[in-house]
């Protein structure tokens, strides 16, 4: 089994009432994907937010983490159920008045 690894990012200001998104969709074939190191980075405010999303964008998107502020954990979930269309997304949303800087990374790990 090889592994490769995939790195979401997001690094700018978001407007206010936007979502900014990075996403990625996980081969249907891979024998195992991972949801490693998370990062985010942007002003803890109470109407912002940073997410993991899976099956992103669709009827079924679940968030399997989300932080205001500043934050880093190694996340350590496995995904099941890709198909090669469900997506893994990484979000930034600034539900404030005014723009905010907001940064975040996830690392995943794809075992094909």
């Amino acid at each position: 089994m090889s592994v490769q690894t995939v790195i979401l990012k997001i690094s700018e200001e978001v407007t206010n009432g936007q979502e900014v998104c990075a996403t990625y969709i996980p081969p249907a074939g891979a024998k195992k994907i991972i949801l490693g190191l998370f990062n985010g980075d942007a002003a803890f405010t109470e109407n912002s937010v940073i997410r993991v999303t899976w099956d992103h964008g669709e009827a079924g998107e679940t968030t399997k983490w989300s932080t205001k502020g500043n934050e880093e954990i190694n996340l350590g979930e496995e995904i099941t159920g890709y198909d090669g269309t469900k997506k893994i997304g990484l979000c930034c949303g600034n539900g404030e008045a005014n723009p905010i800087y907001m940064a975040a990374k996830l690392k995943i790990k794809v075992y094909t």
